[in-house]
């Protein structure tokens, strides 16, 4: 899991930018939540390569789910140091985002994505960032994508962040492809389900 993870936010720039200005479509909670934070109102017209704040909001507050199902990673190694996580794998709709299937991207807004709580320092910061920037390497070349992000930040999305309470989202009882032991079972053995 901690691949996936930690690739959340190498593709998360390129999920809102993909998605034109327009936030996704929410992914419906099992419980309704008591009071959704709501993300401001898309703008009518986002530039092309900029972010609408109300879209990057709303991939927020999915939380790190909402990318971690779509995007396929490896990590990269070199010389023992980690360099950063290889695209394998992006949804068909990304197609016109800046990043491409074999990119490493190295870092978002500066930070590396080594560790998980490097991960939720760069989420909690694009709550207010006013730009969204990515370093990659592609075909062995370093370079740098940026995407304004037009929009004022949400006090109520900073918020919900800060205090770690994205939407909820909808659980299958077992995900694909996982197998679950559970310890302690009636025999006292490991079983499997």
């Amino acid at each position: 899991m901690r691949p996936l993870m930690l690739s959340a936010m190498a593709v998360l720039a390129t999920a809102v930018a993909a998605c034109g200005g327009t936030p996704p479509a929410p992914v419906q909670a099992t419980a309704p939540p008591a009071a959704k934070p709501t993300a401001a109102p898309a703008a009518a017209v986002v530039p092309p390569g900029h972010v609408a704040r109300a879209a990057l909001d709303e991939v927020l507050l999915q939380g790190p789910p909402w990318v971690l199902r779509r995007v396929a990673v490896e990590e990269v190694i070199r010389g023992g140091n980690f360099v950063g996580w290889k695209l394998n794998g992006l949804p068909p709709a990304w197609g016109e985002a800046p990043l491409k299937v074999g990119d490493v991207v190295m870092r978002v807004n500066g930070q590396a994505l080594e560790r998980p709580d490097d991960l939720f320092t760069v989420w909690k910061g694009l709550t207010t960032a006013k730009e969204i920037r990515i370093a990659y390497e592609r075909d062995g070349k370093e370079a740098e994508a940026t995407m304004p992000v037009v929009g004022e930040p949400s006090p109520e999305v900073v918020r919900a962040i800060e205090q770690g309470r994205p939407a909820a989202t909808q659980r299958s009882a077992r995900r694909k492809g996982v197998t679950v032991i559970e310890e302690g079972g009636a025999s006292g053995e490991d079983e499997e389900r």
